[in-house]
């Protein structure tokens, strides 16, 4: 564990340092309210690199 900066990084490493260590919280709801989160947004990013393209093909593009 010395190898690893004061702070957090070395509370990770302490915890890897053994399977009894590693007990965490398992933050069900919160993960699935961000992971639908994330999603709906690179939804919408798709779209619009989606509509990117579209205007492309249009109007020809030299970066092919």
């Amino acid at each position: 564990m010395d190898d690893y900066p004061d702070g957090w990084p070395r509370v990770a490493a302490f915890l890897n340092s053994a399977d009894t260590f590693q007990i965490f919280r398992r933050f069900s709801y919160a993960h699935t309210r961000l992971l639908t989160n994330m999603m709906a947004k690179i939804t919408t990013l798709e779209k619009g690199l989606l509509e990117l393209d579209r205007k492309d093909a249009e109007v020809g593009s030299d970066t092919n």
